[in-house]
């Protein structure tokens, strides 16, 4: 995998996997800082000849599994056991991928009309 198709999926996928990485541990100041990690161990093993069969899978394996151990090392692991994340589903990339969809858009809009939206549907 080339430098050029690398940054390709990054681009793509920074945001899902963002928005995943925030379902599972629910901390957004960790979250970048997580998700950042497994694209560079991602990139550094593609360097040492890894070269996965399905790369979006790969990274929402890495992400959940990355999260887990950020958990783990916040005693927080023992609530997970055993529960919903034990397994990346296809709902959980689509929901995130949606997420993301959805995020994008609310940014691109004027900054009144986002400041009114978010006022009405969040607060």
């Amino acid at each position: 995998m080339t430098s050029k198709e690398f940054e390709k999926i990054y681009r793509q996928l920074l945001l899902p996997l963002s928005m995943f990485a925030l379902r599972i541990i629910g901390d957004t100041d960790e979250t970048k800082g997580l998700v950042d990690e497994v694209f560079m161990s991602a990139w550094l093993k593609i360097r040492e000849g890894l070269d996965p069969d399905n790369m979006k899978a790969y990274l929402y394996r890495a992400v959940r599994n990355r999260c887990l151990s950020h958990l783990s090392a916040q005693q927080k692991k023992a609530d997970f056991e055993g529960s919903q994340w034990e397994d990346v589903a296809e709902e959980d990339i689509d929901t995130s991928e949606r997420d993301a969809r959805l995020w994008k858009a609310i940014g691109s809009l004027p900054e009144r009309c986002r400041q009114v939206f978010l006022l009405s549907k969040r607060d």
